[in-house]
């Protein structure tokens, strides 16, 4: 292997370790690309380790060959601003989100760019084809952005049998009580009442999942916003919304099922949700553990419609029976009532069969192991990486 990358862990901790789940997911990354024959080395978040991977960067010395790292952060910045818009190596930006929430981000990097076409290439990653319209409306260049959709590690090979496990039912990700519209709106200092309509319009057609976030909120609101960078804005706003909803509108709809939210409860989500125990918020390789002592693990899709998150895989292949609301992707990957359970409001047969996999018994470890073979057969890190191994190839030497 000639040619070595840097994939940079971001700079959140979790009790003053580096190991939330972005840096799970480069170990887990760099692990694939490995097996696949290319040198990416994971670089922490720690003075000794990243400052010289950074100036090497910055003077285009080698390795590294390349840099790579989640939504552009951590931002490591010096006097002349980003450190990673004057990066003389080619970098690559997968994003762990819907790109409108790094609109900023990403045009500051494009900009400078465009401004010293001498730099090497700048390659942006997202999660679904859906989202690359919003990068090509806002400039990017159709070979400078790669779909990288997420998966997880490869399966335990003898998981722990439903019935064994202590753990009922959890849940990865805090969880927060929805404001009124008018309080949301007013939090936002939004008062144009057509542009109030439209977004609440916006966040309930985006909740029904038919159409990317993007498409919704320019068909209900750029007749309203003339300006881009504010409808730019709208759209992440309207996701986030709509996320909140979609997520407490779930957990609501299994009232009376015990769930341990490995995440943060606020205080009204806990009085509405008095079922959701908050086991507070825990470094994720611990989370990971704890799921080979779980029954069901709860997912939501926050908007996504062509992929899943990690917490969906990396429960799968601790061999986790997956209750999860359904996305067009996930209904053809994992067929719902033989290889996860379909749930969320307006799925009362979900809700019974997820009671019914918590008591254990034969139908439970039928369905955990289905689960576990249809995300083996197409969705671990390994199965995903020939596109990153694309994008670094793309990126030049």
């Amino acid at each position: 292997m000639s040619r070595r990358g840097a994939f940079l862990t971001n700079a959140t901790s979790c009790d003053g370790a580096n190991r939330d789940y972005w840096a799970v997911m480069v170990d887990d990354i760099c692990a694939a690309l490995a097996a696949a024959g290319e040198d990416c080395r994971p670089v922490p978040f720690e003075t000794a380790a990243v400052a010289p991977a950074c100036d090497a960067a910055l003077k285009g010395m080698t390795p590294p060959d390349y840099l790579v790292l989640f939504n552009l952060l951590p931002d490591i910045r010096s006097p002349g601003g980003s450190i990673w818009h004057g990066a003389q190596v080619p970098l690559l930006v997968p994003c762990l989100d819907h790109p409108a929430h790094l609109a900023e981000t990403l045009a500051a990097l494009l900009a400078r760019w465009r401004a010293e076409p001498a730099l090497p290439r700048r390659m942006v990653g997202v999660m679904e084809d859906a989202h690359r319209p919003f990068l090509a409306a806002t400039g990017w260049p159709d070979d400078a952005v790669f779909t990288f959709a997420q998966g997880g590690p490869p399966p335990l090979e003898q998981p722990l049998a439903i019935a064994e496990r202590s753990e009922g039912a959890v849940f990865m990700g805090s969880v927060g009580a929805p404001v009124s519209d008018s309080d949301f709106f007013a939090a936002h200092r939004i008062g144009d009442r057509d542009v109030c309509r439209g977004m609440a319009a916006a966040v309930e057609e985006t909740l029904a999942g038919n159409d990317d976030v993007m498409d919704v909120v320019v068909r209900h609101l750029a007749h309203r916003i003339a300006d881009p960078g504010r409808l730019c804005l709208s759209i992440a706003v309207v996701d986030g919304r709509a996320r909140t909803l979609r997520r407490f509108r779930l957990l609501q709809s299994l009232a009376g099922v015990p769930i341990t939210v490995f995440g943060r409860v606020d205080a009204e989500a806990a009085a509405r949700l008095p079922h959701c125990h908050p086991a507070g918020p825990l470094p994720f390789p611990d989370i990971v553990a704890r799921l080979e002592h779980t029954r069901v693990v709860v997912n939501d899709t926050i908007n996504l419609r062509g992929s899943a998150l990690i917490r969906l895989y990396y429960a799968l292949s601790r061999g986790c029976v997956v209750a999860t609301e359904l996305n067009g992707f996930i209904a053809a990957a994992f067929p719902p009532g033989r290889a996860i359970i379909p749930v969320g409001p307006g799925r009362p047969e979900g809700r019974a069969m997820l009671e019914a996999m918590l008591a254990g018994g034969g139908a439970a470890e039928d369905m955990a192991a289905a689960g576990r073979v249809a995300y083996a057969a197409g969705h671990t890190w390994q199965h995903r990486i020939g596109c990153l191994l694309q994008a670094i190839g793309a990126a030049g030497p």
